[in-house]
């Protein structure tokens, strides 16, 4: 499975092609600004923040907001691909004692994955209010992103999948996908090698190599070259299990 470093860089690439990411002024503000929810009151906490994908179809990227807030300034955000945890964002002033009218604003960019070998990858801007369930205990504000475009909100001193979790999902959100779906369908949008190995190299090299593709370069016999390198390289010097993947004749599967 590709790691989780290389698909957050994926992530951010694509979603940066797409023309869906925000300016740095508001990432850096959204990573640090302290919220001031309405009739917060004296007695507060600092939560961080997580978004979660609990969907493996798309690609998330957030932003949060206090429902109502004429100035929208943006308290939260992160890029999640499928069953990422955006890890802990810093930071959101709750109140230690929950009372009605908590509200938060979700804004999110789902990236169609299936779209991911066309020129254009397609997105879609969406947007929700949820207000805050009830919680008991200090904890991390979960932002829960589910099949459906559905949007899950939650304080919870417990991590996803472990006990005493009240998300609608009990499982992890792998382990709750393949429980569902089976582990052919919740897999099938990830790259089968991990983006920095040799085999998707090795991969990449014999896509291009063709003679198909090489007909229409723009320039043939530098391609060509290309191609004679990476044989001699693979062959040679690639630390590659199965060697065959180095010859251009090679079908995956075999």
């Amino acid at each position: 499975m590709i790691s989780r470093a290389a698909w957050q860089a994926l992530l951010v690439l694509c979603l940066g092609l797409a023309g869906c990411q925000r300016g740095n002024a508001e990432d850096a503000s959204a990573l640090v600004a302290e919220a001031s929810a309405p009739a917060l009151g004296a007695e507060t906490f600092m939560a961080s923040s997580h978004g979660i994908n609990y969907d493996h179809e798309f690609g998330i990227d957030y932003t949060l907001r206090w429902a109502g807030d004429a100035k929208g300034e943006a308290i939260g955000s992160g890029s999640v691909g499928p069953f990422e945890d955006s890890g802990q964002n810093c930071c959101i002033s709750l109140p230690r004692q929950w009372h009605p009218g908590l509200k938060l604003k979700v804004e999110w960019v789902a990236l169609d994955l299936s779209t991911r070998k066309s020129d254009e990858w397609k997105t879609e801007n969406l947007q929700t209010e949820l207000a805050v369930p009830e919680y008991t205990v200090p904890g991390d504000l979960y932002v829960l992103f589910h099949p459906g475009k559905q949007v899950e909100i939650l304080v919870s001193a417990q991590e996803p999948g472990t006990p005493g979790w009240a998300g609608r999902e009990k499982l992890g959100p792998l382990e709750a996908c393949v429980a569902r779906l089976g582990e052919k369908e919740c897999l099938k949008s990830f790259p089968k090698y991990p983006r920095d190995s040799y085999e998707a190299s090795a991969e990449g090299f014999r896509k291009s190599c063709t003679e198909e593709a090489i007909k229409g370069s723009p320039n043939p016999v530098g391609d060509r070259n290309a191609c004679d390198w990476f044989l001699k390289e693979c062959r040679e010097k690639w630390e590659i299990k199965d060697k065959r993947m180095c010859e251009l004749d090679y079908k995956e599967g075999e």
